[in-house]
């Protein structure tokens, strides 16, 4: 059987990880983005890093639909508000209240405000699970959903590495604030040995081949904040070999990388970056750490399973890892 997973155009880190976490986990056929989100079947270079090549499914909306109203669906997940999505909802009222026992929302925006009842006004019918990307601290309104990252990209720790890797967009409200501090800090104080991008116009950002490669020549990355605590940054430099230094978190972090070293103020991190490049085996040791509870905790298999098993109960599934498939509830 199928997970349909309700898309929207606009590439989306949450989503589109979510999306990857699911296919892997069962197969192209049996998850379908609805709408077809180019992005996720692109078949070119990628953009950014949530982009993907999955192949696209040859399921039509009449079969999607007929699906639904005959209950052959085992998880509807829906994990963005944006653009047609509240429309579509609204569309599929006939055939969700059948489903709702299995309907999933994922709030994967940068704010931390509760958004449930929008969904509920669009779809009608409320959920068998709420997420939250952006869950205050002690809230219990949601359960918390961070980002994750595709296994099959990690790149062992090791080989020359050395310096600090810092790059960041200073979109306009991060220009004088810790975030763009922190960057001027570093190339102050670790010169050359800085690698620090800090573009401030989106369309300036480094290709993701091209970030990635610099990362991959570093010893240790920073991870700051973004308008909302999680980005997309904060997992993908541990899946790049770097010791992890991130902004302490503000937002509930199930897991939260426990070889890393946080920081509360730009100063307090450039501290941690000189003790790291000043014992490179020390960084090295966390760098191997962090990235096991990365492949433990956090990649795009783990959470698809995480949103999985919060509807379905406990699971059996085959060894965790690459192409791993659900054994319960979906035709194998």
């Amino acid at each position: 059987m199928k997970v349909i997973i309700v898309t929207d155009a606009s590439q989306d880190y949450m989503a589109d990880y979510l999306f990857d976490g699911f296919a892997s986990l069962t197969s192209p056929t049996d998850t379908l983005d609805w709408p077809p989100k180019p992005s996720l079947h692109h078949g070119e270079r990628r953009t950014m890093d949530c982009d993907f090549n999955w192949p696209f499914h040859q399921v039509s909306e009449g079969e999607l639909l007929a699906a639904m109203r005959d209950k052959q669906v085992d998880l509807v997940v829906v994990p963005t508000l944006r653009g047609r999505v509240p429309a579509l909802l609204t569309s599929w009222r006939p055939f969700l209240p059948g489903l709702a026992d299995r309907t999933v929302y994922i709030d994967g925006e940068d704010h931390p405000h509760d958004t449930l009842s929008q969904f509920e006004d669009a779809a009608g019918v409320k959920p068998a699970v709420y997420f939250k990307r952006e869950l205050p601290l002690t809230a219990t309104w949601a359960k918390p959903l961070t980002f994750a990252y595709p296994a099959r990209r990690i790149v062992a720790p090791g080989g020359t590495r050395s310096g600090v890797f810092y790059d960041v967009q200073i979109w306009p409200w991060a220009v004088g604030g810790p975030r763009e501090r922190l960057g001027h800090l570093l190339r102050k104080e670790f010169g050359r040995g800085a690698t620090v991008a800090m573009p401030y116009d989106g369309t300036t950002r480094h290709h993701p081949d091209d970030y990635h490669a610099r990362a991959r020549r570093t010893l240790v990355a920073v991870a700051p904040a973004g308008a909302g605590y999680f980005t997309n940054r904060l997992f993908e430099v541990v899946a790049d070999g770097c010791a992890l230094v991130a902004e302490r978190p503000y937002a509930e972090f199930p897991d939260a990388f426990e070889a890393a070293h946080y920081y509360s103020t730009p100063e307090e991190a450039v501290g941690v970056v000189a003790d790291y490049l000043a014992e490179p085996e020390v960084a090295q040791a966390d760098a191997r750490a962090v990235q096991c509870e990365l492949r433990a905790h956090h990649t795009t298999e783990v959470r698809a399973r995480q949103v999985y098993e919060a509807v379905h109960g406990p699971t059996a599934f085959t060894t965790p890892g690459e192409g791993a498939a659900l054994t319960h509830g979906m035709g194998r």
